[in-house]
């Protein structure tokens, strides 16, 4: 009985190995179709060589730097509660509505 169970174990253990074994085999194998088909045709293309330029901070001969600096204003608490920010739904809400009022 002992042997019958550890020879079944066995079994099991050989088909959940072989499993994960065609399961990383299947992953390894969508990787390369990815690099083969969209990576590389991407890196060969004029745009990753642009990109990846400016990665570089390569510039374009027409190309310009801006630089923006952050300048901490400060204000008096009372200013604070008295401005009502609206909330980023508001504004979109804004936003579409100007949009649809402009196209009628």
């Amino acid at each position: 009985m002992l042997m019958a169970i550890q020879i079944y174990m066995n079994y099991i253990t050989i088909i959940e190995n072989t499993e994960t074994i065609k399961n990383q085999n299947n992953r390894v194998q969508e990787e390369i179709a990815y690099i083969n088909n969209f990576q590389m045709q991407y890196l060969d293309s004029s745009h990753a060589k642009f990109f990846l330029s400016h990665e570089n901070n390569i510039l374009k001969e027409w190309e310009t730097v801006i630089a923006f600096k952050w300048i901490e204003k400060e204000i008096a608490p009372e200013d604070i509660s008295s401005q009502e920010q609206p909330s980023p739904r508001d504004e979109w809400k804004e936003y579409f509505n100007e949009k649809r009022e402009k196209a009628h």
